[in-house]
């Protein structure tokens, strides 16, 4: 009998630290003390001595099994914190702002029209600032609420211009130059809460948001004209049309009075979920998983349709350049108001994401694949690809810093950031080398090399 129960007890020990080693956390207490006290049973039952050293040896490798460690990618610093976030930059695809700062400017119009991308020069400006409110409980639950407001906006002039620019045209040969520009702003609230279940983390965002405007040209024609008899001429004409929340003639009439008043506001709110599931791979390593998924758009009523055109002429190429040629004339089309539902929804975004922390807490490897869609839904999406690459490290959680290399919404974004830490209040600020052009983004072609800047602050405990 009593080798049959050694026997038994060979082959159970390792199943159950094997399953201990592989998932503590799903131990509780009372099994745990319910498994020992069986244990201590039969060794009572045996009266070897070998026998007993076998069990008491089993018993203090079980006494020494913990449950394993939850690791999570974004390890929370406080309990409660309240706070704020802002990231603002401006950038294009070719003029770099160590250039532009410098104090004599040389400009090489040819250099520009050779060097220039096909589709000419673009530009991107993007703004986001979150107010936020989160708790963090030790038993792995996370609920936040957040609010702010998220614009993006992009423009492109063709490559004509700077081709005429840097080698001018033939006699009476038209140059014509093309162009656009796309803008949307929105106002949010979002609530989050995360939560670990059999190990894995799992988040859910639902967000509320309502759209405030949205920009573009509904044309952009443009022409430069070489006349036989040495007179030069320019003319731009842009149409362009601004969807919104609010009522836009009184804003044209200069009047700001009733601009956000709500019960003038004419608009539906959209809703989207953001998800996200996380899983330790390896000690070291872990992944995550995670979508903003549209479901339902917002809209705004209230439309105005305007126009503005410039024309410019000088009897030659030198009086254009002295500036004595004929008057420069500006005229701005009238304004058309009226009522038309225009419908938009937040970009679409998923991808994955890996974190890996060799040598502890102190220092993470962060890296994302993802893409995103804008104008989900519509016969206007567009598709993008993301990533993301970074290092993060601190000094016992007080003093950190972190280096990124990105390409989100469109632009090239290589960002250096520091963090001070004080338990109850935290600062983060971080500064960015942008551009749509990843060789002249690393080179400071964006406000973000100098003056675009992510701010953000923590209070709590």
């Amino acid at each position: 009998m009593k080798k049959i129960v050694l026997i038994l007890f060979a082959f159970l020990l390792p199943a159950f630290v094997l399953s201990a080693e592989t998932d503590g956390s799903d131990f509780a207490a009372g099994s745990l003390e319910g498994q020992e006290d069986a244990e201590l049973s039969a060794a009572s039952d045996i009266s070897d001595p070998l026998a007993e050293d076998s069990v008491m040896d089993a018993e203090a490798e079980l006494e020494n099994v913990k449950p394993k460690e939850k690791k999570r990618i974004d390890i929370p610093r406080r309990i409660f914190e309240i706070g704020f976030d802002a990231d603002v930059g401006f950038s294009n695809n070719y003029f770099a702002i160590s250039e532009l700062m410098k104090r004599e400017l040389e400009i090489d119009l040819r250099k520009i029209a050779d060097e220039i991308d096909k589709k000419g020069l673009s530009f991107d400006i993007n703004f986001l600032s979150d107010f936020f409110m989160n708790l963090n409980l030790k038993n792995g639950v996370s609920v936040g609420l957040s609010s702010g407001i998220e614009t993006s906006g992009n423009g492109t002039i063709s490559k004509e211009l700077f081709e005429f620019l840097g080698y001018g045209n033939e006699l009476n040969e038209k140059i014509s130059v093309s162009g656009n520009l796309d803008s949307n702003l929105f106002a949010y609230a979002k609530t989050d809460v995360a939560f670990d279940i059999k190990g894995f983390r799992v988040s859910v965002g639902p967000a509320v948001f309502f759209p405030v405007f949205h920009v573009e040209t509904t044309k952009f024609d443009s022409h430069f004209l070489n006349k036989s008899d040495g007179a030069l001429e320019a003319a731009v004409s842009i149409g362009y049309k601004i969807n919104s929340c609010m009522p836009l003639e009184p804003v044209f009439d200069g009047d700001f009075s009733d601009l956000m008043r709500f019960n003038n506001m004419d608009y539906t709110v959209g809703f989207d979920l953001s998800t996200s599931i996380e899983h330790q791979i390896l000690n070291t390593l872990l992944g995550r998983a995670y979508m903003r998924l549209p479901i339902v758009p917002g809209s705004m009523e209230n439309i105005v349709y305007s126009s503005v055109e410039m024309r410019y002429g000088a009897d030659d190429i030198f009086d254009m350049m002295k500036n004595e040629g004929e008057n420069l004339t500006f005229d701005s089309g009238e304004n058309v108001y009226g009522k038309e539902r225009y419908w938009i929804s937040r970009p679409f975004r998923t991808g994955a994401e890996i974190a890996w922390r060799p040598f502890g807490n102190w220092m993470r490897f962060n890296a994302l694949l993802g893409f995103g869609v804008k104008y989900p839904w519509t016969e206007d999406a567009k598709a993008y690809v993301e990533y993301k690459a970074s290092v993060e490290t601190s000094i016992f959680n007080v003093i950190g810093v972190n280096f990124s290399s990105a390409y989100l919404n469109e632009v090239f974004i290589h960002q250096a950031g520091f963090m001070l830490n004080c338990r109850v209040l935290e600062f983060d600020f971080g500064v960015s080398a942008q551009g749509a052009n990843f060789k002249k983004s690393c080179l400071g072609s964006g406000l973000g090399s100098g003056l675009g800047v992510y701010t953000g602050l923590r209070i709590g405990w």
